[in-house]
């Protein structure tokens, strides 16, 4: 059934890049790397406070939705972590980071729209702190036709009395590609998060509409000692049946987690209270 499913679903693709393709040529420019990261510092900040931290993690369409900055402003306000994909780096969405809150956004541009104005797509972090210290990784492999990459976006934070800081992984994974580059997407992490001593946050869209890459997702976070955050209610968004937004943890525990229904984007936030002790 698995097998299936994903021809039906490549297939449909095929079908409608096909028709687009020649129309949007030009449209899909990826970034050098060093244009990749871009860091806006918004105001002042102060350590995460250990005993509570509010996370909201999204997909927001790319701002598309008309309800979406109202949605934005009740789901992102006075939020300490906030994990975006699809984010959008028009003038409006950046304008609106102040009235939301933040310290610190730092977006990994996936690629850049050249028939929108040059504005990017990508993974952003939003954050009540400024980052310790932030870095990016490329998927190794490219969406079908458009040839667009995926982005994670590692980022770390200081926590206030305490020396170890909490690793935070904002994850975009590719779409309509084959079960072995979903696997090197997530493998290229794993010595990263191996090697990090503290708490650890992954969220994002994973993108699993098929059982094979949901499998191998789990037992990803298995071997690396995740716990995977239940929600409820659970309204999160799906493909086939599927849930395609997680939100795992290690070395935190999980006071709140809820995914509640939107009309912002088609993905429906995930927002959890997570503490340290």
């Amino acid at each position: 059934m698995d097998r299936i499913l994903k021809g039906t679903v490549r297939f449909s693709l095929f079908l409608c890049l096909l028709v687009t393709t020649s129309a949007q040529a030009g449209r899909y420019i990826v970034p050098s790397n060093d244009q990749v990261l871009e860091t806006y510092t918004v105001s002042d900040s102060h350590k995460l406070n250990p005993h509570s931290i509010e996370v909201l993690v999204w997909n927001i369409y790319k701002t598309d939705k008309s309800d979406f900055y109202s949605e934005w402003e009740r789901f992102a306000t006075g939020k300490d972590l906030v994990l975006i994909q699809e984010a959008w780096e028009s003038s409006h969405f950046l304008d609106s980071l102040s009235d939301i809150g933040t310290s610190e956004a730092i977006m990994a541009r996936s690629w850049i729209d050249g028939k929108r104005e040059n504005t990017a797509t990508g993974v952003m972090t939003l954050s009540r702190t400024h980052s310790a210290n932030a870095r990016w990784v490329r998927s190794p492999g490219r969406e079908p036709f458009v040839k667009t990459p995926k982005m994670t976006l590692i980022s770390f934070y200081n926590l206030e009395g305490l020396d170890e800081q909490l690793m935070v992984l904002n994850l975009h994974a590719l779409n309509f590609t084959s079960l072995s580059s979903f696997k090197k997407t997530l493998n290229q992490l794993k010595a990263r998060i191996k090697n990090h001593p503290g708490p650890v946050l992954f969220g994002g869209d994973f993108n699993t509409h098929l059982n094979s890459r949901f499998s191998f997702m789990q037992s990803y976070f298995k071997e690396l000692n995740f716990k995977q955050v239940r929600f409820t209610p659970d309204n999160r968004y799906r493909i086939l049946g599927r849930y395609l937004d997680f939100t795992f943890v290690r070395g935190l525990k999980v006071l709140t987690a809820q995914a509640v229904k939107t009309t912002g984007s088609d993905h429906h936030p995930m927002l959890l209270k997570l503490s340290l002790f």
